[in-house]
């Protein structure tokens, strides 16, 4: 049976949407391989089941961080900072017990050290001000961040020192 030439390319996408959705939600390392914004970046995991060169975009779950068309005047510092801390870098991704993804399919992970998976980037990012908890969505440690955000927003770090601080 001949595949029409119109359907070649609809069955391509089909199956690299699979492909890419396909991830065990068990706690992993994962290498940082692009920085999308403060709180949005590109994992690949090189020792999944499934090819180990697909790469997944992701954000950290339980925190929102300065980026395009929201708190702008710190986005690029943020970006900065997650740059620094993780680009090029294998990170250990642990998954909430609730959203493992968006709307949109981007992962929800949290991310900690390779070597010190106590080491939670996420609180880390909250506790310097480098971002804040959403309201709107459930998170394992949405409690915790929260405590963390207050300290920060106490405190003046980060955006809550300037004048563009979020409104939320």
């Amino acid at each position: 049976m001949k595949i029409p030439l119109y359907i070649v390319p609809i069955l391509f996408s089909f199956l690299w949407a699979n492909s890419v959705l396909a991830v065990e939600y068990k706690p992993q390392a994962a290498e940082v391989v692009a920085v999308v914004d403060g709180d949005t970046f590109w994992l690949r995991f090189p020792d999944s089941d499934e090819d180990s060169n697909i790469e997944h975009v992701a954000n950290l779950i339980g925190v929102d961080a300065p980026g395009v068309g929201e708190v702008e005047c710190e986005a690029e510092n943020v970006t900065s900072i997650a740059q620094r801390l993780l680009l090029g870098k294998t990170v250990w991704v642990e998954w909430d017990s609730q959203d493992k993804r968006t709307n949109d399919g981007r992962l929800l992970v949290y991310v900690s050290h390779i070597d010190d998976h106590t080491a939670d980037l996420n609180a880390l990012y909250i506790e310097q001000g480098w971002g804040w908890v959403p309201r709107k969505f459930p998170a394992d440690r949405k409690e915790r961040y929260l405590r963390l955000e207050e300290q920060a927003r106490t405190m003046g770090k980060g955006i809550w020192g300037g004048s563009c601080a979020p409104n939320i």
